[in-house]
């Protein structure tokens, strides 16, 4: 059997150090090969030492005297970090929404209609190419026949589908 390069603890590990993954969003970016350019308060010896890390790790590589991340590092700092940053920037709202779902005294009516408004109104503020992150147990079939067939048009053009199957730990 053919085994990954690196771990899934090796990867997640730079991205739980605040200057590693400063380094990552750098060369994402693109900058050029040196600590000067690092605003963190790290000396030279640790900056490089994450940076060649990161290199073994297969985040970043040098091009032309720039760091950039490689395709792997993109899809981690698009895939993970964007993404955890949005989630993060939206925690508050996320919140909300799971009190909402908790209430039992709330019409499952109401619910819904809240749940709505916020599709909706993320879509009319132009926020459809943001990420927009949504878990449900329902099929697309389920979420029509709640919401009505607007709704799930504008969930098909604003989100991207990852469908998980499996037995339900619940």
């Amino acid at each position: 059997m053919h085994e990954h390069p690196c771990s899934l603890e090796q990867v997640f590990a730079p991205l739980s150090d605040r200057h590693s993954l400063n380094i990552i969003k750098m060369a994402y970016f693109g900058f050029k090969g040196s600590s000067l350019n690092y605003e963190g308060n790290i000396s030279k010896k640790q900056f490089y030492a994450r940076l060649k890390r990161l290199r073994d790790l297969g985040f970043i590589e040098k091009r032309d005297s720039y760091y950039r991340t490689t395709t792997f590092g993109s899809l981690i700092y698009n895939g993970q970090i964007k993404t955890l940053e949005d989630i993060l920037a939206n925690y508050w709202n996320l919140k909300a929404v799971d009190v909402l779902k908790s209430r039992q005294d709330f019409p499952l009516h109401q619910k819904e209609n809240v749940i709505e408004e916020i599709i909706f109104n993320r879509y009319e503020a132009g926020l459809q190419f943001e990420y927009t992150h949504i878990t449900t147990n329902l099929d697309a079939d389920m979420i029509e026949k709640i919401y009505g067939e607007r709704f799930i048009d504008r969930l098909r053009e604003m989100c991207n589908v990852i469908s998980i199957e499996g037995e339900s730990f619940r």
